[in-house]
């Protein structure tokens, strides 16, 4: 049987550099979706490409917290700070941890915040597929209701998966596992395995972990994570874990991974596929 996977870009709009890799990684390989920021700085230039993106999968990547230190990369709410100051800083960013939104964010200015931004998505010509969390903020059991009711709202699919990509400290964390088996019998997709083992600097070894990846996935559908970066010198300096990024971003787009997919017999499909 032929292994299905979802490929899919994360924290677009992050970066101009980020917008680029992606782009390239899209029209040249084939990746299958990917995860707008809303809040991020470059939303704009996502406006500006409409109708380059019109076949795209798309999802809004619903997002609380701005964890980056440089604050050319930090991101404010979409709303007026004072409609939503549970959920920002002193400085009137979104909080830098997840621990900061679940004991400090009012869970009515989240839903506001959020409503607000798929708003954006939609007012922006994006025809939105799927919704996800930045950072699983949404999955942890303190606002997994929210993540729900926002689902309903939007009438559009939430990112789930069977396989508990949380396991071990993660799952202790989020204690989300209760709530995606409550769901996999309802109108809301769950896919069957999840591969998140991005973001490893391993500089000459990294290769070989992704080649690790590919061929670790299993059959029926794999959730693929990347996170990409290109090599403009301006987002290199800003981004943390940059090297890792680039590399990720260099070795999907190689002749190597085309090769390592049709000897494992894996097929990308989008999320509007399933």
């Amino acid at each position: 049987m032929s292994k299905r996977v979802v490929v899919h870009i994360d924290d677009i709009w992050s970066s101009v550099s980020a917008n680029k890799a992606a782009f390239d990684l899209f029209d040249n390989w084939g990746a299958s979706s990917w995860s707008i920021i809303v809040p991020g700085h470059w939303f704009s230039d996502l406006v500006a490409r409409k109708h380059d993106i019109a076949t795209y999968d798309l999802w809004v990547h619903l997002t609380l917290t701005s964890e980056w230190l440089n604050e050319a990369l930090k991101w404010k709410p979409t709303l007026p700070v004072h409609e939503v100051s549970s959920l920002v800083d002193s400085n009137w960013y979104f909080w830098p941890e997840v621990d900061d939104v679940l004991y400090k964010a009012h869970p009515e200015e989240i839903r506001k915040e959020l409503i607000n931004q798929f708003i954006i998505a939609q007012k922006s010509w994006i025809d939105v597929s799927h919704i996800d969390s930045h950072m699983w903020v949404l999955l942890h059991e303190k606002l997994f209701f929210i993540y729900k009711e926002l689902a309903d709202i939007f009438k559009t699919q939430p990112f789930l998966v069977k396989s508990k990509p949380w396991e071990g400290l993660w799952n202790w964390f989020y204690r989300c596992d209760k709530h995606i088996d409550g769901l996999i019998n309802t109108w809301f997709n769950v896919l069957d395995n999840f591969d998140a083992n991005s973001l490893y600097q391993w500089e000459k070894k990294y290769n070989l972990h992704c080649i690790d990846r590919i061929q670790s996935i299993k059959e029926w559908t794999t959730y693929f994570l990347l996170h990409v970066l290109g090599d403009d010198v301006v987002d290199t300096e800003k981004t943390p874990d940059y090297l890792a990024r680039q590399n990720e971003y260099h070795f999907f787009g190689s002749d190597i991974v085309h090769k390592i997919f049709e000897e494992q017999f894996i097929k990308k499909i989008t999320m509007k596929e399933l």
